[in-house]
């Protein structure tokens, strides 16, 4: 919820290198804090490398031309907070119990937490469903099997290299801005996006 409404008020390039790349960051330092999972040099340079990234990144999109584009680098900030906190929870609960029941308890209680909200607008739903049955099936098919690969790689490595790995898409976020969503002046947010996914690979890289 915080990741949509960090799109409504800001453009996807910017938002999304940020709230991932923040949660890649927080990551490694949670799981110091929690796991006892040491940091290697390479890790902690990579985590310093992201938050350079993201400084750059926010810092273009608070000066574009929307009017609530500091808002959106709030929620956005606020989004890489719960993907590190849900990080760790993911680990921690993967280590404990088999992957796929595991999934299949968060992916139950998501449905039972936003069902309340959804089913305000019934109306809205079964007009998303009719137009984009099979987009919505294709894409919740492929979030859950990836989701299910990352609770898998938790059990054999440590959190925040983990959650480096799954974030390594951030490189495309500028490219989807410009070609899909037509989002104009990418020169900084690329160069952002691409200091963060340094940092990534080194977090990702880092024993």
């Amino acid at each position: 919820m915080a990741l949509s409404t960090s799109y409504r008020h800001g453009e996807f390039s910017s938002v999304y290198s940020v709230a991932r790349g923040l949660g890649v960051a927080l990551t490694p330092l949670l799981a110091w804090a929690l796991f006892a999972e040491q940091l290697s040099p390479l890790g902690v340079a990579g985590i310093l490398i992201v938050v350079l990234g993201i400084v750059v990144a926010a810092r273009r999109a608070g000066a574009a031309g929307h009017g609530g584009s500091r808002r959106a680098v709030g929620w956005a900030l606020l989004t890489g907070l719960t993907i590190a906190s849900y990080s760790i929870l993911d680990s921690s609960g993967a280590r404990r119990m088999h992957p796929v029941p595991f999934l299949c308890g968060t992916s139950i209680g998501a449905v039972l937490l936003c069902a309340p909200l959804v089913l305000r607008q019934r109306s809205v739903l079964r007009e998303e469903w009719r137009r984009n049955v099979r987009t919505i099936l294709l894409a919740s098919t492929m979030n859950l099997s990836g989701y299910l690969l990352v609770l898998w790689a938790y059990r054999s490595s440590k959190t925040g290299y983990v959650t480096a790995a799954r974030e390594l898409s951030i490189a495309l976020s500028p490219l989807v801005g410009r070609v899909v969503l037509g989002e104009k002046a990418l020169g900084a947010r690329l160069v952002g996006a691409v200091i963060i996914l340094a940092g990534v690979v080194c977090v990702a890289l880092a024993r």
